[in-house]
């Protein structure tokens, strides 16, 4: 092979090792927001907000006392229960026998599915002439755009987004693979694996941290709400764990198989006089050059 055919080769596996790299790591991330925006996983994050912003703990015998009154006045089959920014609609038979825990749970689980389904604009829902004047680059703005994205539609463009990802990286993977055709092509395509989740999980682990020190220092209703946004990056964590160790295994598959072929057939594979090795014919009557 020329030097410059062998360059331009290098080159080659150089340019999609980085194409692949960066399309793993935006890969990783959708996946991890696929699951974090996934009905179960948004919805017990969104409960955890709803408990925070109204503070339904001490809001509860309130709460119980207006859902009586709403029943005195309302002979209709369903009440929703007032004083709530959220509606929840309860049946008749519901209103007058949910009580304390029952009741809060039932609230959270409505709220939580009606924020998922229609997202944080459902906060206004309770009150039609309330407004949600939230400065854009505010703690609280942030947050509020960050619980907005855990909705039924987001976790829907996330699962789009993933699948044409998992294609192209698929597709630059095998074009990896054909450049290099050997077991190095397995051991690359673990180190890229790895050191694209290693550099995602120190992130993830360096956001924890900043955030949960964070939090410490702002009032505790900012600080609870920005609580639950860092405890959700566990499943970064963990994602980019897993995905760590399966990038290391595949890089020790790579050499294991490499290693085994070398001994198993490495000599069998060594050219002998008459035989070809890249296109030359070794002879052994061919002069050696004098040193």
């Amino acid at each position: 092979m020329k030097p410059r055919e062998t360059s331009r080769g290098v080159a080659l596996q150089w340019f999609l090792g980085a194409l692949l790299a960066i399309t793993l790591t935006a890969f990783f991330l959708s996946v991890v927001m696929v699951q974090l925006t996934s009905a179960g996983s948004s919805q017990k994050i969104l409960r955890r907000e709803v408990a925070t912003v109204t503070g339904i703990a001490s809001l509860l015998p309130l709460i119980e006392e207006d859902i009586g009154e709403a029943m005195a006045g309302n002979a209709s089959g369903q009440i929703q229960v007032p004083n709530f920014p959220i509606p929840v609609l309860l049946d008749r038979e519901e209103a007058g026998s949910l009580r304390g825990a029952e009741l809060k749970e039932r609230l959270l689980d409505e709220a939580a599915a009606t924020l998922y389904r229609e997202g944080q604009g459902a906060w206004s829902f309770g009150d039609p002439d309330s407004s949600q004047d939230l400065l854009r680059f505010s703690s609280a703005g942030a947050l509020h755009r960050g619980f907005g994205v855990l909705t039924e539609d987001s976790h829907t463009a996330f699962t789009v987004v993933a699948i044409v990802l998992a294609a192209l990286a698929g597709l630059l993977a095998f074009g990896l693979l054909m450049s290099i055709r050997s077991y190095t092509a397995i051991i690359v395509l673990g180190v890229v694996t790895a050191g694209v989740s290693l550099l995602s999980l120190a992130g993830a682990l360096a956001l924890h941290l900043i955030g949960k020190a964070a939090a410490s220092q702002m009032d505790s209703f900012v600080g609870g709400l920005l609580d639950i946004a860092v405890d959700s990056m566990t499943v970064l964590v963990i994602d980019y764990s897993i995905l760590l160790g399966l990038g290391l295994a595949l890089a020790a598959l790579g050499l294991a198989c490499g290693w085994l072929d070398h001994r198993l057939f490495g000599a069998a594979r060594t050219p002998t006089d008459g035989q070809t090795l890249s296109g030359v014919t070794l002879r052994e009557d061919i002069p050696r050059r004098s040193r």
